[in-house]
This record gives structure tokens, C-alpha cells and sequence, in this order.
């Protein structure tokens, strides 16, 4: 599936349906349709995956009692099916058509049974309610605006931007992004329009426009069952097998991480043909291309290379932008929309390994918070000398380089453990923003720290990057780089019954300080090679740390000094300067900061 619009058109200057298919950032659906029915507008643009030949949408019975806008897909959807009471007569072999029966028999809380990724839209047209719905996880975003005349939803916020009567960027959202790359889902970047959030649906009363909203799943982590090597690899197993249905050929993500050759494995026992992708960079302390090769030779599948260099970088970055609904600046999210377009030629969907740091526990900074909650004092003292002698070291040309995890972790060490784990996270923290020239009060980190007081460490660590990190971040990266190429990316390890599963173990036995991904690695050892099980992280982030330092510096000096952060967000050009120079001195590592501004510069332009 591709996106799905629709709005009261009462009192609001309309859009033909002709510039609601082009607002929707991919290049090309296979199927447009729309409908409008007591002053609602309802539309849909259909990447074909199962039945090419049917369960094009809108999707409404005969007498237009039912309308239904549905963009995802429906893993369990014969199990629905098969509990179906109804004489129906089904037209198509679409999850679509499951889900519209589904609902008209079962009502919105059949919501709490499927298992798949999906938002959509439910007009009740008898009982005048309409019910919009992300899945559990919230790997399918969508958003809406309301005020006291107007609705709209859309399942992204450029198409939404179309719709609505205002568009004032929303300087919340801007801080958001300015702090972690991203926007945290209880904002949006233009103001009155709100996320509906994982595991939610809301109810639009279309007599009283009254909207009401409900939680209908919450993850909870709840240590009941003891691991079983053989019960993980069944589920990765039937994860994976479930989301190779598709009447279109199915391809892989392939780094040279467990993640991605985990999917790559389970794809290849189900699978006589399976096509791997890779992107390739040339400097030899980022290109995993020669271990990914090695990989799908190992496994016997296909692989495919495209190689990303600071020539592509600059040539795409306009393109890129515009298919950017909302900013977001997470290093691997730009090649990943690169790397799609070459994709679209041999494959239409993808499998894609996000959701394992999550579930498995591979971030370094749950390690990092382990060791502040139990020696921060220490550390602070043990580090200091360090510290001091910090600048005499020259950075080291690395993905992550060591100077700049070792500053972030000792400026954490000064914080409580809770702000800490969201500091990490951070790029530009409160101090830096306010002698960058912006002051807000908006307090960004107060979501993290929610959910970090719900469970005793490392749990906390663990449910707050599911909460924020994996739907903020690596879900909006994934689907904003994919659809832009009416690619559709699936993600196995967010299964229902694997998630649940994984925080039924005890975190202790799945996760410790010397281990990552533990768990993962011991199940997969034997069945992939050695040489990944052992392996370090991975993810397609290419050289920026180099570029900016030289090849890209001019550039980025002819776009950041005279631009729009300056002239319409009121950044001190000098502050930007002093960020691009620092780096090119070596002086500090600002890659981050540096690409923040870049790709906020551009998404200013082109929206």
C-alpha cells in the first residue's frame, strides 16, 4: 500500500483528487481512488502487493453503508478470515476486503487482533462515525488537524499540509527535531495537527465532531517465561515466512549486521530466489559491501550493490527533501531512499531488520545508562584525565568516532540517569540551541523520561527506545525512504508474537553489559556464518565525517551561511560558521550538528 487522505470538505477550500495523488511522496501508485460521501472526502493511492487485480480502494459495499481507506498490511489475515461469521461474498483476495468485513461484523476493537502494520480509515456511515487506526507499533504513521470546522487525516504530513486551511511550522516540533533529529510524535511540525500515536484509534462523531481517542495495546514487559533457543528461532521463522506473501518479488536489506542477515537467512528457507541489497561507500572504514558479499554468497542469494559517494549526496539532496514530509536526520535515512529507487527494479518489497536493537538489545546506550546508574561518580573521576587530554587526540575517522562518544557519555555522566538516556540521544542540547539563536522553554526530553519511570533498568532503557526512538526515528526513516519509491518495507522482528515473547524474558537473561544482542547471536550461530554472529553494529551511514571536513565543506558553506535557518528560523550565521569550521579544524566532531541544520536547510526550501 502507498497512503491514504481524506477531510470534511465543508467550510474548506478543496483539493482536486488530482493534487491529492501528487502530494503523496511516492513516484508512482498503481491504483488512485476516491470517493466522497455527506460532505467527506476519502481517497487512497494503492501500491499493489496481493491480488494485482482487485481490492482497489476506496473500499465500500454496495450501498455505500461501509467506506474503508487502508494503507498496510494484514499478516493474519486468513486467521481473521476464517473467523468470519457472515455470508460474505468476497471479491478479492486482498487483506482489504478481510479487514472491511472484519470491521463491519466485529466493529473497531477487532483492532486488538491483527497483527501486520496499517493505519487506516473506517466511515461508519449508518452510525455517522468515523474511526481512524494505527497498528500496535506504529511502523504505518498517519496524522490529523482539527479545529472547530475543519478535519483532516493523511497518512503523511506533506499530503495533510494540502488539506489544511493553516500552515504554521510548529517551533515545538523545531526544537524537537533540533535536539534528536526527529519529531517526537506527541508534536507535529505544523501546529493543530497531531500523530495518532502506536496502538491508538480515534472516533470522529460526524454530528457533533466530537473526537475521542483510545489506547487500544500497550506494550508491557512482563518476565514470565525462561528463553528457549528453539522457541526464538520458530518465531523468527514464522515471522519472517509471514511476511513473504506478496503477489510481487520480495528483496532484503542486507548490511554486514546479524539484523539484516537474520531476514536474509529465514528469506532464503522459504524463498528459492531471494534478492539482497546493498550500499556501498568509498572509504574503507564505512563500505560493508565486501562483508555483505561475502554474506549472500555464503547464503546463495542474489546481491546487489549501488555505491553512494558525495557526488550522489549533493546531486539527490534537493530531490531527497521534497520527499521528506516532516524533518528527520537520521544518518542512514538518505542512502536508504537512494539505494530504494534501484531496488523498485527487481524487487517491490523488502524485508528491513529494524525493531532488533530494540527487542534484542543492541544500542550502545543501554550500556552507556548500566554504567551511569552504577558507577557515575566513579567514572566521572576515573574520566577526567581523559577528558583533559581530549583535545590533543585527533579524531579518528570512524562511523562513530571515539572522541565524540567519549564527550557525550562524560557530559551524561553530569546528569540523573533519566535525563542521561535521553541526552545521548541528543544533538543539540539546551545551551548549544541558545547560543545557535534559538530559545524555547518547550521541554523536549520530558517523553523519554516518561516512559523511563515505568520500569526498573535496564527494562526502562528497553521501553523507552521502543516507545520513541524505534517509531520517531527508524519507522518515519524507513517509510519516507521506501514509499518514495513505491517500495514497501516490511519489518519481521515487529511480529506480534515475537515482540511479545521477547519482553516475556527475564532483561537479565537476554541482555548484559558484555553482550549485545546475545540472545539473537546464540539462536543464529550455526546458521549464519561466524564472521556476522561475532560481528560489530551495522547500518548504511556513509563517510559524512570526511565530506564535511573536505570535499562537501564550500557546499556547505554556500547553503548554511546564507539561508533559510538564518532568515526564517533566526539562527546566528555565526554560530552556523563557527559549527563547520570547528570540524574542518578537527576541533570537534560536528557531523551531527552539522547534518541536522543541512537537511533542516533543505526541507525549509522545498516545503
Amino acid at each position: 500500500m502507498c497512503g491514504i487522505a481524506g477531510y470534511k470538505i465543508h467550510n474548506l477550500i478543496t483539493i482536486s483528487p488530482e493534487e491529492i495523488n501528487k502530494s503523496m511522496h511516492h513516484r508512482g501508485p498503481d491504483h488512485f481512488g476516491h470517493t466522497e460521501i455527506n460532505n467527506y472526502f476519502l481517497s487512497n493511492a494503492r501500491l499493489k502487493i496481493q491480488d494485482l487485480n482487485n481490492g482497489d480502494q476506496p473500499f465500500f459495499d454496495a450501498d455505500k453503508k461501509y467506506i474503508l481507506v487502508y494503507n498496510g498490511e494484514l499478516y493474519n489475515k486468513e486467521e481473521i478470515r476464517a473467523k468470519l461469521t457472515g455470508d460474505y461474498q468476497f471479491r478479492s483476495n486482498s487483506d482489504t476486503e478481510v479487514l472491511f468485513y472484519a470491521l463491519i461484523e466485529n466493529g473497531i476493537e477487532i483492532v486488538k487482533h491483527l497483527n501486520g502494520m496499517f493505519a487506516f480509515s473506517f466511515f461508519d456511515v449508518q452510525k455517522n462515525k468515523i474511526y481512524i487506526a494505527r497498528d500496535r507499533f506504529g511502523v504505518k504513521p498517519i496524522y490529523y488537524y482539527k479545529n472547530n470546522e475543519h478535519f483532516a487525516f493523511a497518512s503523511e504530513m506533506k499530503t495533510l499540509k494540502k488539506i489544511i486551511p493553516h500552515k504554521n511550522i510548529n517551533l515545538n516540533a523545531i526544537k524537537s527535531y533540533l535536539q534528536t533529529n526527529y519529531i517526537h510524535d506527541d508534536t507535529a511540525i505544523y501546529e493543530n495537527c497531531y500523530a495518532i500515536k502506536p496502538g491508538q484509534y480515534v472516533e470522529l462523531d460526524t454530528d457533533s465532531f466530537i473526537l475521542k481517542s483510545k489506547k487500544y495495546w500497550n506494550l508491557e514487559i512482563n518476565e514470565k517465561n525462561n528463553f528457549h533457543k528453539k522457541t526464538l528461532d520458530d518465531l523468527l521463522n514464522k515471522a519472517v515466512k509471514k511476511q513473504l506473501i506478496s503477489d510481487r518479488p520480495v528483496g532484503v536489506f542486507l548490511s554486514s549486521g546479524i539484523d539484516s542477515a537474520t531476514m536474509a537467512y529465514y528469506a532464503k528457507k522459504h524463498m528459492q530466489n531471494v534478492n539482497a541489497y546493498n550500499i556501498s561507500f568509498e572509504h574503507k572504514d564505512f563500505d560493508e559491501s565486501l562483508i555483505a558479499s561475502k554474506l549472500a554468497k555464503d547464503l546463495g542469494i542474489n546481491f546487489h550493490k549501488f555505491v553512494f559517494n558525495e557526488k550522489v549526496f549533493v546531486d539527490n539532496l534537493d530531490e531527497y527533501s521534497k520527499f521528506t514530509s516532516s524533518p528527520i536526520a537520521d544518518l542512514g535515512m538518505y542512502p536508504l531512499y537512494y539505494l530504494s529507487k534501484y531496488v523498485k527494479d527487481t524487487s517491490t518489497v523488502i524485508l528491513s531488520g529494524d525493531g532488533g536493537d530494540e527487542i534484542f538489545g543492541g544500542y550502545p546506550t543501554i550500556k552507556a545508562s548500566t554504567l551511569h546508574k552504577e558507577k557515575q561518580h566513579l567514572l566521572k573521576i576515573l574520566l577526567s584525565p581523559a577528558k583533559v587530554a581530549l583535545p590533543l587526540i585527533k579524531m579518528l575517522n570512524k562511523k562513530s568516532s571515539w572522541d565524540y562518544r567519549f564527550v557525550k557519555f562524560y557530559k551524561g555522566l553530569s546528569f540523573n540517569n533519566n535525563y542521561a538516556h535521553y541526552f545521548w540521544r541528543t544533538v543539540f542540547d539546551d545551551k548549544e540551541l541558545s547560543r545557535l539563536g534559538f530559545e524555547s522553554n518547550y521541554d523536549n526530553s520530558i517523553y523519554y523520561r516518561d516512559y523511563l519511570q515505568k520500569y526498573d533498568n535496564p527494562n526502562n532503557y528497553f521501553y523507552a527506545d521502543f516507545k520513541v526512538w524505534l517509531v520517531c526515528n527508524n519507522f518515519v526513516k524507513v517509510d519516507i525512504s521506501t514509499m518514495a519509491s513505491s517500495i514497501e518495507a516490511r519489518v519481521p522482528f515487529l511480529d506480534n508474537d515475537l515482540v511479545d515473547y521477547m519482553f516475556s524474558l527475564n532483561v537479565h537473561e537476554k541482555w548484559d553489559i558484555q553482550s549485545n544482542k546475545k540472545l539473537l547471536r546464540e539462536t543464529m550461530r550455526g546458521r549464519i556464518p561466524d564472521y556476522i554472529v561475532d560481528g560489530k553494529k551495522a547500518a548504511f551511514h556513509p563517510p559524512y565525517f570526511k565530506w564535511f571536513a573536505n570535499e562537501l565543506y564550500g557546499f556547505l558553506e554556500n547553503n548554511l551561511l546564507e539561508s533559510k535557518l538564518v532568515q526564517q528560523i533566526g539562527l546566528k550565521q555565526k554560530e552556523i560558521h563557527k559549527i563547520l569550521k570547528d570540524h574542518k579544524d578537527e576541533k570537534h566532531n560536528n557531523t551531527y550538528k552539522i547534518f541536522n541544520l543541512l537537511l533542516l536547510e533543505f526541507w525549509l526550501r522545498n516545503n
